[in-house]
Parts: structure tokens; sequence; C-alpha cells
């Protein structure tokens, strides 16, 4: 029976080593993955450690906003409301923590912007206005802490050195030398996905855990949100690594020289070294990225040609909070006239009227007499970016800088103001770097002084007369091509 027993086990040893080691590999990975904490992904064990990450793991938080739009065809679909909220309160959480973070690494203050409206009624310029009942309002900001603003890649704004020189200027690392991957990755607030297909939400479901306590769900919201792989999902990535991502790494970053609050930076495929020039697939993103925030965020995306006062020649978008109270810009409450409807007319083309406004603008958005905010499609969004397109490619092929302002929610209002560019500029009455914010008449101010004495007067004179494009024969040449 001995010797059976000894020809059984050296029979069957293999067996028995192949199991004992499945045992024991069984139980060790168990104990690694479960019992301990998670040494690989660190900042993926507890929210609050996502917002600092460290020289060796430079970890951040990774929203996969679901694409919907082969599912669903309205941008108002049953999960939109709640994409919208997941996203846009773990911004706000992620930006007071980084703002909280760089402060104490400073040893400075909160920053606190200072608000204040100057309105004229009666100003002479609106005496032979169409409308002439019509209130010219600005929006002063102070934010005394851009003073100290870098005069380097954060200055005054590349100027355009020749009035042959283009606006569409390729990335040069010799000649433009920043980058937005020389920055901090403490600056970085999240990431964007616009095309997760194939994110598989049901293995972050512990990180979502934490998420969710982190941004303030109750039980009964995240029990709709968690079931719903159409809504945002978060991940935890590695800085490096996303440049092997084929998704495309769209990088959302704080303004540390911010506008207002919630002051950041949409660099659309970051690691692209893209100049600060606009081609479709970019413009589509940013009206995707502006689609993420509520209607009633307050929030607005900006952008800055070269010769418009962008500071950096690697394609970026701002967006930035317009102060609670505001609850418009006042380009976006200044009389219009319709120039044309175009996609099946699902696109309404405007002219900003120039006898009421300072400036020479262009008005784009949603035909709302064809489209509604709920039955408009992610299709119109396409449309609505194509429409743009049309105009930005005649303005950068005849290098005419122009600043852009949009507008989230229905019908997703996007201003483009043609200028005169910064090279061609005299000095202004009040100090002042003309971008995105200051065309819209939302004025960032430095000087206390002058934010407490500025009036609409000078602000129109100064916008009228060293900002606005002059030739009317160019103007109407530009209406024609951006209208057609």
């Amino acid at each position: 029976t001995s010797l059976e027993d000894i020809n059984l086990v050296q029979r069957y040893w293999p067996c028995f080593a192949i199991v004992s080691c499945a045992i024991l590999f069984s139980l060790v990975f168990y104990t690694v993955v479960f019992l301990t904490q998670d040494d690989e992904h660190p900042l993926c064990e507890l929210p609050e450690t996502l917002l600092m990450p460290t020289e060796q793991h430079t970890f951040l938080t990774y929203i996969y906003p679901r694409d919907v739009s082969n599912a669903l065809t309205k941008i108002h679909h049953p999960q939109s409301k709640q994409e919208k909220f997941v996203f846009w309160s773990t911004l706000q959480h992620l930006y007071h923590e980084q703002q909280s973070y760089q402060s104490q690494q400073q040893r400075e203050q909160f920053v606190r912007y200072r608000y204040r409206t100057i309105e004229d009624c009666h100003l002479k310029a609106l005496q032979n206005a169409s409308d002439p009942s019509h209130c010219v309002q600005v929006q002063l900001v102070l934010a005394t802490h851009r003073r100290k603003k870098d005069s380097g890649h954060a200055g005054a704004g590349i100027a355009i050195q020749s009035a042959t020189q283009s606006i569409v200027q390729e990335y040069n690392d010799t000649k433009h030398g920043f980058n937005f991957l020389r920055v901090d990755p403490r600056e970085l607030l999240t990431a964007v996905s616009m095309n997760a297909h194939d994110f598989d939400a049901h293995s972050k479901h512990q990180f979502a855990h934490y998420i969710r306590q982190f941004i303030g769900l109750d039980d009964t919201q995240w029990s709709q949100l968690q079931h719903d792989e159409r809504v945002g999902f978060f991940a935890c990535v590695d800085w490096h690594a996303t440049r092997a991502s084929y998704h495309g790494f769209h990088a959302v970053m704080l303004n540390k020289y911010g506008i207002g609050n919630y002051s950041g930076l949409f660099v659309p495929h970051l690691w692209d070294l893209h100049g600060q020039f606009l081609d479709f697939e970019n413009i589509l993103l940013a009206m995707q990225f502006l689609n993420l925030f509520p209607h009633d965020s307050r929030v607005r995306v900006g952008y800055n040609s070269l010769g418009a006062f962008a500071s950096v020649n690697h394609l970026h978008f701002q967006f930035w909070h317009i102060g609670d109270s505001n609850a418009q810009l006042p380009i976006e409450a200044a009389p219009f006239r319709i120039l044309a409807t175009k996609a099946m007319d699902r696109v309404q083309v405007c002219e900003v009227s120039a006898d009421s406004y300072p400036l020479r603008a262009l008005r784009y958005q949603l035909n709302e007499d064809r489209v509604t905010s709920t039955n408009a499609l992610f299709s119109d969004l396409d449309h609505l970016s194509r429409s743009i397109y049309v105009c930005v490619e005649y303005l950068q092929r005849h290098s005419i800088a122009f600043n852009m302002v949009l507008v989230p929610a229905f019908p997703f209002k996007v201003f483009i103001v043609p200028r005169q560019s910064q090279s061609e500029m005299h000095t202004f009455a009040f100090t002042t770097m003309p971008g995105f914010p200051e065309t819209a008449l939302h004025l960032i101010m430095v000087n206390e002084t002058e934010w407490m004495q500025i009036t609409v007067e000078t602000v129109w004179r100064e916008w009228r007369t060293k900002l606005s494009i002059q030739s009317q024969n160019e103007w109407n040449e530009i209406v024609a091509e951006c209208s057609s």
C-alpha cells in the first residue's frame, strides 16, 4: 500500500504543485490588492490626494463624459443634467483645493476679485443708434494679482511684428519656448476625454465611490448615476502615460493668473504642440467642452488669436466665472441684426450693432426659429462649428486678429470679434491688455484707482479708435465671407 501511495504521489505531484502554487498566489494577490493600500496607484485611494500629485506620483483625475452621440441624438438627453452636475461640481472642488494648495505654498491669501458695473444711457455715440434707448454697460473686475504676471510666456501677448506676418504660426520651440507640457502637474485640474466609448465604468466603482463622497452626492443621487454608463465617470491616470492616449488627451488646468473664480485653461490634444490657431476639429472640441457646463454656471469660454493678446503659441482656450452679480456679458445683451441662416436654417449668423456697441462683432448660434433646447441635436454642434470655421479660416488666411467668446447652453452663442492687431495699437488711457474678456466689455483691471474712476465713455472711445476694425470696406468683406 505504501508503494502504491508513493507511485500515486509521483504520478500526480505536478498537479498538486500547480494547485498549491495557484492557492499561494491567490492568497498573496488578495493580501496585496485587497488588504493593503494600493502603492502602485496611491492617489486613487483618497480623493484629496488626487489634487496634489507629487513628483513621484503625477496622477490626476480623468473625467470621461460619456459620448452618447451615437446612442442619443439630442443634446438635451435624460442624462445630460446629471453629466453637467458631476463635471461642474468636481471642477469646482478641484479648483478650490488647488487654490488652497497654491496659497499655502506661496504663503499668499486667496485671490479675491472685486466687481462693479458702470452704465451710460446718454452717450453721444448712441444718438444715431437704431435703438437709442440702449444703455451701454461695462463690467469691471479688479484682479491686482495679475500685476505679477510673468513677462515671459505669460506677458503682454505675442505681437504681430509686421503687416505681412501671419497670425497662423506653427509652434516653434526655439521662438516661442513655452508650452503647457512644462506646466507643473500640480496646476492640472483634470483631463477630459470626449470619445470614451470603451471605458469600463464598472471597474471604477470603488474610486467613483470616493468621488461621490468628495463632491457631496447623497445616496439617492448616486444610485441614479452609478448604474448609468452614459453619465460621466472618473478614472485615475498617470500624467506621463497620457502621451499614448489615442482618445485624445485634453487637459484642464488652473490659471494661476486668473481672470475670475474658476479661471482655467482648456488645452485640446495637449501633446500635439499645436500653434495658437484654429481648425475645424478644435473648434468642435471647444463646443463639446462648452456643452459640459450647466446653463446656470455663469462660466464663459474665450479664445485669443495671435495679435489679439494670446500670450502662448500653444493652442488653448480659457474659461472663467463672470461673477455672481453678472447674469451675462455686455456683448450678449448688445442689439444685433440677422445676416443669414445656414445649415438647413439651423444656424443663425448675426452682426452686433456697431451703433450700440464699440466694436464690430459677429454672433453665431443655433437658430431659435427652427431649433429648440429640447430638440437640438449633437449634429447641430457640428454644423455650428463648421459655420464658425468658415469665418475663422478667412480671418486667419488674411491675418486678421480676433477674439472669441463662447456661451454655454442653448442656443450656444459664439461671438467673434475681428480687431486691429496689437502691433498696431497705441497706448491706452488706462492699464489694459484687451483680450476676449475686454472685447466683451468685461474688463480685467489691476489698478484700483483706474477701476474706481474709469467711465463708459473712456472705454467706448478707446475701443472704437484703437481696437475696432476701422475700414468699412474691410468689414464688409468680413461680413460677406462670414455670412456666406
